[in-house]
């Protein structure tokens, strides 16, 4: 077993094989998850670990706009250090982006990571099983739960362009993410 790590390494070294971008540390992490008229919720995540999550509620009878409810809040770190080992354990930036058409009342979850000059935006279906995906999206739904524990920070109408200060913006993220399809 030891020859064959050996062995990896090296062809590492000579650049016949990429080894996995492993960060020790994120500067931010993304999690957009809201659709339409059915509200979902959104998060980041500071390389401090401060965040911020939105839960945004689905229209009721008669409402014309969505509303948002925004809580600050600061992850444990146990909580940072387990999402750093599953961004580690499941190479976040490598995993693919779902390319199909979605069904009219899916939600279609978006991650963002960023750890120095490596960034990377992937998206699925929720219809879909993703291996590496999801465990990471079962985390960060844990830390929106956690992050409603506190008193909100803001209560108002939905603003689907708000982010919190110094954070990419959410349409290069969907840029980025969107389905590349062939319309033949």
């Amino acid at each position: 077993m030891r020859h064959i790590h050996a062995f990896i390494l090296v062809l590492a070294v000579c650049g016949l094989v990429q080894a996995a971008p492993t960060p020790k540390q994120v500067d931010q992490v993304i999690l957009l998850d809201v659709l339409g008229m059915w509200g979902g919720q959104d998060l980041w995540i500071s390389g401090n670990r401060k965040a911020v999550c939105r839960i945004v509620a689905p229209l009721g009878a008669g409402e014309k706009r969505l509303k948002e409810i925004r809580y600050e809040f600061e992850l444990a770190e146990d909580q940072y250090d387990s999402l750093l080992k599953l961004i580690q354990k499941h190479n976040f930036f490598s995993i693919p982006t779902n390319n199909r058409k979605g069904t009219p009342i899916e939600t279609r979850p978006r991650i963002f990571v960023k750890a120095g000059d490596m960034s990377h935006a992937t998206a699925k279906w929720s219809n879909d099983k993703q291996k590496d995906f999801d465990p990471i999206y079962k985390l960060l739904i844990k830390m929106v739960e956690s992050g409603k524990a506190g008193a909100p920070h803001y209560r108002g109408a939905y603003d689907l362009n708000w982010r919190p200060e110094g954070f990419i913006e959410s349409k290069t993220i969907w840029e980025r993410t969107k389905p590349k399809i062939n319309n033949k």
